[in-house]
């Protein structure tokens, strides 16, 4: 659980980073954003922690949300809608057929003109 509350300070919580890290933020309980899960934003480990959060399932899309809870960021699951899921899908055909024509240049030893 990535929000304590703190008994000592009323109204006050603790979010740890869901990274992996282990970083950590006290702040006013109501200023933290809801989000299913809270990464630091540091210049060493973000990057990484962003990366040990898990991937959305299938059908469903990430929502970042910065500064959710002061400087963390928070990352939420959401459902796509149809056109979002059609638009997610063209973007992987894009990617292949591109990754596919940089395999056949490579192999090839040639450039291939774009139409």
């Amino acid at each position: 659980m990535p929000i304590k509350l703190l008994t000592e300070k009323e109204g006050w919580a603790c979010v740890t980073c869901d990274g992996g890290c282990g970083r950590k933020v006290e702040l006013r309980a109501k200023k933290i954003q809801p989000a299913t899960f809270y990464i630091c934003d540091s210049r060493e480990d973000g990057r990484k922690c962003f990366e040990a959060t898990p991937k959305p399932p299938l059908g469903f899309c990430r929502a970042i949300i910065y500064g959710a809870a002061a400087h963390f960021t928070g990352l939420r699951h959401e459902p796509m809608s149809a056109t979002e899921a059609a638009a997610a899908l063209r973007a992987q055909e894009i990617l292949a057929s591109g990754l596919a024509r940089l395999a056949i240049e490579k192999a090839a030893g040639v450039q291939i003109e774009p139409k």
